[in-house]
Parts: structure tokens; sequence; C-alpha cells
């Protein structure tokens, strides 16, 4: 969101919303233009709905729900944007935006007709869907759902079972998780007659994707795409002589969506030399299958305790001798 919102000239607005175990954030939405008719809202699910909002000992992966981000949207519709831009990652949930899908009108209910508890644990008591009630503003703008990964909903590659853990998810809580996940995909096929479960993407964000799509009619798009576009990233690097990219942690991952993969690419397609600079690496070091001229890891260079604890200065050291190798290997080409 920072990002478009500084490659579109645009603007911040503030708002009061929900967190992610239900205590009010201060959360904040993007407003931009693009071209002379296009006005888009760009919200960032972490804003409402991430991770950093709960302390650690404080992360209740069952319970948190996507409710403030659903009021995010709604207090960014006051604007009257004819784009969305819905920014899914970061999140500290895993409920497959049902709590989204009930700020804006949605009803998810029980046997009883009340609405299901918060959170992905509160999937499992869900029996009917209706959406006949949801946020009628939502029905003329497009909606791009951005993520970095394309993952499914449910399964070993989803939503549970691959982020899950980084949320403080036991293994019995991703099994329940999965399932609650799997459940909310079987409503949604039998009461809105549309199958995501399995669409790339679907799984972002704790199966924001899913909701996204399911609920606000949202297309995924990958994010990096649409960031490239706007700082005209490619142009950029077709001017210069080496391209630098990295990530806190490079691995598989990392190839499957997210900026470095990006990066690389348009690397590969301008001819210019691509280097990956990253925290830690955990992928083959084989340069050829990921594009980059080489990859350097500041853990595998300084040790983890220096380069956890002193970041900028393991930087500024990587990259002088970065320079002074490239310097070297150039002057030796001649």
């Amino acid at each position: 969101m920072a990002t478009l919102i500084g490659a579109l000239s645009g603007r911040m607005v503030r708002s009061q919303v929900t967190g992610p175990l239900g205590d009010t954030v201060l959360a904040r939405f993007g407003l931009a233009r693009i071209g002379t008719v296009e006005r888009v809202a760009i919200v960032e699910s972490a804003e409402a709905a991430g991770l950093t909002l709960v302390p650690p000992d404080q992360r209740d992966i069952r319970r948190a729900s996507t409710r403030g981000l659903g009021e995010l949207i709604s207090t960014a519709l006051d604007w009257q944007p004819t784009r969305l831009l819905l920014c899914l990652g970061g999140t500290g949930t895993n409920d497959g935006g049902a709590g989204m899908a009930l700020a804006l009108g949605v009803r998810l209910l029980q046997d009883s007709g009340q609405p299901i508890d918060a959170g992905g644990e509160g999937l499992l008591g869900l029996a009917t869907i209706d959406a006949s009630g949801s946020d009628a503003r939502m029905k003329p703008i497009r909606v791009d759902a951005c993520a970095d990964v394309d993952i499914p909903l449910t399964g070993p590659s989803g939503a549970s079972a691959l982020f899950g853990p980084q949320k403080g998810a036991s293994p019995k809580d991703v099994q329940l998780l999965d399932t609650a996940l799997r459940h909310l995909a079987d409503i949604v096929r039998r009461d809105l007659a549309i199958d995501f479960e399995h669409a790339p993407g679907a799984g972002a964000g704790g199966g924001l994707g899913f909701g996204a799509m399911a609920f606000l009619g949202a297309r995924i798009t990958p994010g990096v795409e649409l960031v490239t576009d706007a700082l005209q990233i490619g142009e950029r690097i077709r001017q210069t002589d080496l391209a630098i990219t990295g990530e806190g942690r490079f691995d598989e991952s990392s190839l499957r969506g997210k900026a470095p993969s990006a990066v690389l690419r348009l690397a590969r397609e301008h001819g210019v030399r691509a280097v990956v600079i990253c925290g830690e690496a955990d992928i083959n070091p084989d340069t050829r299958a990921t594009g980059a001229m080489r990859i350097v890891s500041m853990v595998d260079r300084f040790g983890r305790g220096p380069a956890m604890g002193d970041a900028v200065r393991s930087l500024e050291l990587i990259a002088d001798e970065l320079g002074q190798s490239i310097s070297s290997d150039d002057e030796t080409s001649r």
C-alpha cells in the first residue's frame, strides 16, 4: 500500500476499526488516482488484521478475525472509489475472510440463526450463507486482491498448513483450521454456487484470497505486478548495470510471485546482472535456477548473531564487498 501510494502520489486516511482479537486499532487505507478517471482505494489487510497488532503472548489464531478489514473497506467505500486494491498478507488471521464478509453485510449463520463466532474456529459452526444483504456499494467496483503467494485455500500447501505455524498455530490448530476452511468452502459451493477452494492465491492472507473472491467478486492479482507497473521497474532495470533485490528469508516461496522473482525475471529479460542479498538463504544456491548472478546471505557471511543484531552494518559490509567484487570481475573481463 505504501509503495503504491508513493508511486501514484496518493494519500493516507486513518480510521478506527476492530482489531484481530476484538480490540480497537487505528488503521490506514490509501486513496489515489490512476489516469483522470479511475479513483482507487488501496486497503492493506495487515493494517486491520496484522500479526504485529497482537503481542506474541496474546495471539490466538483460532479466534483472530478479519472483521476490522471489512470495516476498513466499508470506510474506504465512503470515498466512492471506482476500484479497490486489496493487499493481502501479513495477517494474524486464518478465517477465510469470514469476518471481513460479516462486516460488509454477508450473513454467515449458525443453525440457531445467529452469526458464527469470530475466527477460524467459528467457521466450524457455519450452517448457512446469505449474501443478499451485502454492501451494495461493492457491486460496481472492480476489486483486485493483490497477493504474493499462489497457494490454495486448503490442504498441505494451503493457508493453515503453510502459514498457520508462523501465526502461533500448533499442529492440532493447523488440522482444526484446515478442516474449518474446507467447511467454509463446502458451504460457499452449496449456497453461492462458486468454487475457489483450489484457486491459486485463495490461501493468501489466511484465506483472505478466497474470501475476497467469494464475497467481494475479486480477482487475484500478483501484487508485485501492480507495483512493478506503477514504479516502471522494468524500464529502470533496462537502464542500469546491476539489479539488487532481497528478502529477509530467501526460499522457494520467494520465486513464486514475490518481489525478488519479479526483479530477477525483469533483469533476465533485459540482460542485466542481478544479485540477491538476504538475511538468510534456504534455497538451492544454483544461480542458474534463480536467475541471480549470486546469492549473498548475511547469516552465512557474519553469523546469526551479528546479522540479526546489526543488520544495517551487515548490509553495508556486504554492499562494499559486492561492489569491489563486481569491479574486479569487470576488470578481469576486460
